[in-house]
């Protein structure tokens, strides 16, 4: 998803601008480095504090959406970083109607491998940051059970639109009950665990980034994601996370939901945002198993 020339140079002016007339800053330079669905992010050196990455939403109409993620980034990444966790330092959080944006410390890295048992490990640490007082944007008074099954029938009804034959699901009380059934003991949850959120160098795990789908509930889920997505090693994974167990409750009504989840946000990503076809298909295809699954344990 490539922005255009003009609006890389705006957002870029307005940072730099607003940056130099805070109090003792002083913006040498500010250059574009790339972006996502959501953010452009933007490196930029500055007179005392040196390198640091600027990160703003890139689109024209900046929604409370968009305003809520930099506040959850800011806040989670500055607790993380109280609790020792490999996090960016939070630098500065501007919030205004004209233009906001996060600045963090910047971590220089490279494209080295690092291994699942090192993810798995990353993983674990992040479940044992004790959550008390953090608060968490979007989470404020409502139950981890009632989000995600709330989110899985927003997904579904959008994801719908573009079938030819719909996903059925069970009712949002039934699934929501279902969930709330378990023992586990919540924790803080990334939910985007992958390389590209993590910094490495040269082998070695420098910092984890992008907390905008963090919450704090269930670890299931994040196994569940991860094991979903395909991406990481799930038996080096297990090596460096310590939990041998998850595989073995991974057909359980709970983990199903958890996985259908992830497959109707990465069938809606690749359908809708970037068009990957074969990827699309492959999450419409998984969606349809996991929601027929679901359904005969009912």
């Amino acid at each position: 998803m490539n922005l255009s020339k003009e609006r890389i140079e705006f957002l870029q002016k307005k940072i730099y601008k607003v940056l130099n007339n805070q109090e003792n800053w002083n913006v040498k330079r500010i250059k574009f480095l790339s972006n996502g669905v959501v953010n452009a992010v933007f490196i930029l050196e500055e007179e005392s504090r040196g390198i640091l990455i600027a990160r703003t939403p890139w689109g024209l109409d900046e929604s409370n959406e968009d305003v809520a993620s930099l506040i959850k980034e800011a806040t989670i990444a500055k607790h993380c970083f109280k609790h020792g966790l490999k996090v960016p330092k939070v630098v500065h959080l501007h919030l205004s109607k004209e233009i906001s944006f996060l600045v963090s410390e910047y971590i220089n890295g490279d494209d080295s491998f690092i291994s699942a048992a090192d993810i798995g490990h990353l993983v674990s640490s992040i479940h044992k940051i004790p959550f008390e007082g953090l608060s968490i944007v979007e989470q404020e008074n409502k139950s981890f059970y009632h989000i995600v099954s709330s989110r899985i029938v927003d997904r579904v009804s959008t994801l719908n639109k573009f079938l030819s034959h719909e996903i059925k699901i069970p009712p949002l009380k039934e699934m929501e009950t279902t969930l709330s059934m378990t023992n586990s003991d919540h924790c803080l949850i990334h939910l985007d665990i992958r390389t590209p959120n993590i910094i490495r160098y040269k082998g070695e795990i420098k910092a984890v980034i992008d907390w905008d789908n963090a919450f704090i509930g269930d670890p299931l889920m994040e196994l569940m994601r991860i094991l979903e997505t395909g991406d990481i090693d799930i038996q080096e994974f297990q090596k460096g996370n310590g939990n041998n167990n998850f595989l073995t409750s991974s057909s359980r009504p709970n983990s199903i939901i958890y996985r259908l989840d992830t497959a109707l946000m990465l069938a809606i990503l690749f359908t809708t945002y970037i068009k990957d076809i074969d990827k699309g298909q492959h999450y419409i295809q998984r969606s349809h198993y996991l929601s027929n699954s679901l359904k005969r344990l009912f």
